[in-house]
């Protein structure tokens, strides 16, 4: 599969145009109307030098590649402004936090080092198979090992987004088979099959055509990339929350910041998504999940704490 490198690059944002918006960026950066929150990470905001009046709004982090260094550039007009000395004032601190850690995510994911993004937690896989086998099955009424199978799918699609393989050999197989039973918790019997028939799934149009096929659901006849954002967009809300969801099928920086922000932040504790992530059998995995989040930026071990 190939590695969707960025937000703008996925299949709900296949229609951009950021050219304009790299333009603009860059001439913000050189001449210092962006403010670093860490090292390579800036934020977009009014009343810096002039102000970034011509960088059109974006919702996801944005990599530039500036003559000495890449750079993550995130948008926070909408959340932080000037108080009436011209003072910065963040109206949102933990909107702020998340897009900080979605641009370092970003950062990171650019720079190559899925591994590090994957090994963070196994909390974000478990609960993307198990939401989205939630989410499917109960609005088509599948059955309980129907359900399980779109679970099984959407773990291997998961994983598939760490790698840019177009053929699997025995040890990523292997290797899909181990990370599914062990971390989700689904049994050898459920996965295997599956795992050894479908290892490799490019995007989300794949995931949806090999459960259809899979399942032999009359009910999942027509689904599709559209059927599934509107399944799975309701259960997280707030500014573009459809378009959140939808992005991070497939890029995995906005699903744990997702995943961060349903911990994190209590106004999102009544969106589906959150719901799930805050339940007492995920709860183990919260500590582990943060820690690996505020260490973002640092040294990584490459190896996987799991």
């Amino acid at each position: 599969m190939t590695i969707f490198n960025s937000a703008y690059q996925t299949s709900a944002t296949a229609g951009y145009s950021v050219t304009k918006l790299e333009s603009a960026l860059e001439q913000a950066y050189y001449h210092g109307a962006t403010q670093q929150m860490r090292e390579n990470v800036h934020m977009v905001r009014e009343g810096l030098n002039g102000g970034v009046a011509g960088v059109p709004s974006f919702n996801f982090p944005f990599v530039l590649k500036t003559k000495d260094e890449d750079v993550a550039f995130f948008d926070a007009r909408s959340f932080v402004g000037n108080d009436i000395t011209g003072q910065m004032r963040v109206r949102d601190e933990n909107e702020l936090q998340a897009r900080t850690i979605q641009a370092q995510l970003a950062l990171d994911w650019h720079h190559g080092y899925q591994a590090r993004v994957r090994d963070l937690s196994p909390l974000p896989l478990i609960v993307y198979a198990h939401w989205m086998g939630e989410q499917v099955g109960k609005r088509f009424a599948l059955d309980m090992r129907q359900q399980l199978q779109v679970s099984v799918f959407a773990a291997i699609f998961y994983l598939n987004c760490f790698w840019d393989k177009v053929e699997a050999t025995q040890e990523d197989a292997a290797y899909l088979l181990s990370a599914i039973t062990r971390t989700c918790g689904y049994r050898h019997s459920d996965v295997v099959d599956i795992v050894e028939a479908h290892p490799i799934i490019r995007d989300v149009t794949e995931l949806c055509e090999k459960i259809k096929a899979h399942t032999q659901a009359v009910r999942l006849e027509d689904f599709n990339p559209a059927t599934l954002y509107a399944v799975t967009g309701g259960t997280w809300f707030g500014n573009a929350g459809k378009e959140l969801v939808a992005v991070g099928l497939e890029y995995p920086p906005v699903w744990i910041t997702l995943m961060f922000q349903a911990i994190a932040n209590r106004s999102f504790k009544k969106a589906a998504l959150a719901d799930l992530v805050n339940r007492s059998t995920y709860r183990k995995y919260h500590e582990q999940f943060v820690r690996g989040v505020a260490f973002l930026g640092l040294p990584h071990n490459e190896t996987s704490s799991w």
